[in-house]
Order: C-alpha cells, then structure tokens, then sequence
C-alpha cells in the first residue's frame, strides 16, 4: 500500500468534491420543518454518475434517507453515515453571501449546511469516484446512509434505520460530521429535564394566603446552580448543567400556582437516565426537608446517550494513518455534542468513529462555511481509508 497515498492524491477531483458539495447545499433541507425529498434526489442523480442506485427510506412524508452501496461481498462493510437535514437559515438579509448558493470565494465555500454537514456526504461521494477512476475493485463493502432528521435528535433518521435493521452487516462505521479533522472517539450524550414546582394562587394583594411556586424555584434553582459532578471522562471532562428556560404565573396581581425549567445537563458515558433524575432528587432532598410545602417534580422530556468508540476499532487507526499520508493536523478528541454515532455504537452495536471536514463551530451559524481545502483533504482521507478498510487492488 505504499504507493496508495499518490494514487489517492492523483484520482481526488478537487473541482468534482466541490462541485458535489455545491449540488448538496443549493438543495434547501431545513429542519424544522423538516423535508429532505429536494437533496435525496440531487444525491440520487450524483450516486447515479457513479453506477450506484439508491434505496429510499422514508418513515413519514418528506423524512428522506437514502441508501447507497459500492462493492459485494458480506466479509467487511464500512458504514458512512451522513445527514441531509440542516437548521433553519433564519434571516436570510443577515448573510453576506446567499445561504443556499453554494457560493466559493477566498478558498470558502458557503452556504447553509456547507461545513454541517454536507460537505461530509461530499467528501465520502467524491472519494468513492477518485477510488472507481483509479481502477480500485473493493474487497467487500461500502454503504451509505445519508439521513434525515439528525438535526432534531435522528427519530425519523439514523434511528429508524438502526430499529429497521439497515445496519445489519456493517463491520465498522464512519460518521462524517464535522470535526476539523480531529478523530472523534467520544461524545457527550444531553438529557433535558423538566422540573417544576406547584403552589397555590391567591390575590396579589393577599399573598400571605397562597403559596409562591416562583419563590420556591428560586430556592431549586440555586440548589441546582450548585450542584457539583466528582464523575470526569478523560476526553470529555466533567458532566454539565445549563437551566435553558423558566415559566411561571399567570398574572402580575395573582399568587404563582406554577413554574417550571427546562434543563440541560450534558451526559459522558456509562451514565444512565434514572442515575441523573436520581442525582437530581438527592441535590432536593434537603430543601424538601427544609421546606415541607415544597412541591417540586423532575421530569425527562428527552434525552440522547453518551457514546464512546469501542478500543481496537480499525477505520480509526485507518484514518489517522490516512492523516499522516497527507499531512493532516488533528488529534484524538472528544465532541461536546451528540451525533448519530450514538445509535450506531449504543444500538446497533457497530464500532463507529466521527470524523469529517468543517470548523463544528461554524456549524449552526450565519454565513456557515467549509474550507475547500480541508474538503479536499477530507475527500483524501476518506478515500484512503476506504481503500486499506477494503483491502483494495490497483
């Protein structure tokens, strides 16, 4: 395989990768609402070019996922997986370059999507057609899952393909998400709590006679603000905790009968839901006690797991090596979020590793974009990596 590098660097099209990640973000697929119909044909009719079919998935009306698979055989399948669906624009007068234009200046390709994550599903696109120029027959399998739904937690994406059986097979997988080109081999996984506290309305001008619901938060939220983790991940760090939002009262003359927080709290792994509500309920028992009236609940509106890359996971030793080949800066690290790398590892039980090009924080912001030369440089990656995963002849 020495002679695997220059090949790779030969065959990867820097005007093709590009124009295929035009192609992805001039295709609007904003969630909510949430239809990613538009992009599954654009990547229909790309996949097409390279002799590939597509099978579509598609639980509810416009939730889209495609399928797509390069080479035979059932002894080794890469999974990749990437997301169609991309977040809301906004407002379209606040970017300086339009947000489905796809439009390249000064080495940047912008638009909605462009590093979150569609210059991934470019990447692993155009690495498998620089692989079928250069004349490579793959000694198993390459599969493609381009998702809907990840953007809003992957219930009508990754998820159902996981409960469906889509990923049966697959021996090792690669998210494409954007990591800077880091290897990503943890996540923080998110449970959002919901707490609430009741009490019992009464005249604003007889409050004696009620019982405040927002003065007893106030009393929960300052046991939550200092609630401490001795838990810590090597990669990850210590758990967190962020209060996104509060609703209390009815009126400015009445006694509060409600009030309730939505929270936050960031997950590493090995940790369980009833672990964090039971964390939760310890943190309040001294306030219950203190305050015997206190009416206070916590609830879990929703939550997705931590996950970790299981130890001797190949495609990650691949990929750094693939690094090494090109001269690719990064490190192993963890991510702060969660991707569909969790139902893969958690389930589907399939070793998985994220690893894709754009800046994660440009993810999400206005005037999102990707460097075209990490695009390149990821295309090459993935390329090689796909190339030693598959044992490949020239």
């Amino acid at each position: 395989m020495s002679d695997l590098a220059p090949l790779v660097e030969t065959f990867v099209d820097p005007d093709e990768v590009v124009s295929i990640c035009q192609a992805l973000v001039r295709a609007p697929s904003e969630n909510p609402p949430g239809d990613e119909r538009e992009v599954a044909r654009v990547s229909e009719q790309l996949l097409a070019t390279l002799g590939l079919t597509c099978e579509f998935v598609e639980p509810l009306p416009g939730r889209v996922s495609t399928i797509s698979t390069w080479g035979s055989g059932t002894d080794r399948t890469l999974l990749f997986n990437g997301h169609y669906d991309v977040v809301p624009v906004g407002d379209e007068r606040a970017w300086p370059h339009p947000p489905f234009s796809g439009h390249v200046a000064d080495g940047k390709l912008y638009g909605r999507g462009s590093t979150d994550m569609k210059a991934g599903i470019a990447a692993c696109i155009g690495a498998v057609s620089a692989l079928q120029r250069a004349g490579f027959e793959p000694d198993g399998k390459i599969v493609m899952h381009l998702v809907a739904d990840e953007e809003a937690l992957g219930t009508h994406g990754t998820r159902y393909l996981v409960e469906h059986g889509h990923c049966m097979g697959a021996t090792e997988a690669l998210v494409g998400e954007p990591t800077a080109m880091h290897l990503v081999t943890a996540e923080r996984g998110a449970v959002w709590l919901r707490v609430s506290t009741e009490g019992v309305s009464a005249h604003g001008s007889t409050p004696q006679l009620g019982t405040n619901a927002i003065e007893h938060m106030a009393h929960v939220i300052d046991t939550i603000s200092h609630m401490r983790f001795r838990k810590l991940h090597e990669t990850l760090g210590a758990p967190t905790i962020n209060i996104g939002t509060i609703r209390g009262g009815s009126k400015v003359n009445m006694v509060p009968d409600f009030c309730e927080i939505e929270i936050d709290r960031r997950t590493i792994p090995g940790e369980t839901n009833d672990e964090i509500v039971a964390e939760f309920e310890a943190a309040l028992a001294p306030l219950r006690e203190h305050s015997p009236e206190l009416r206070v609940r916590v609830a879990i509106d929703d939550f997705a797991e931590a996950s970790q890359t299981p130890e001797g996971t190949s495609v990650v030793a691949l990929l750094d090596e693939a690094r090494n080949a090109f001269g690719i800066d990064g490190s192993e690290v963890g991510y702060a979020g969660a991707t569909d790398a969790r139902f893969l590892i958690n389930q589907a039980h399939v070793p998985s590793i994220v690893f894709g090009p754009g800046d994660p924080l440009l993810a999400h912001t206005v005037d999102e974009y990707v460097e075209v030369e990490q695009l390149v440089q990821a295309t090459r990656a993935y390329a090689y990596a796909f190339a030693r995963f598959l044992r490949v002849d020239h």
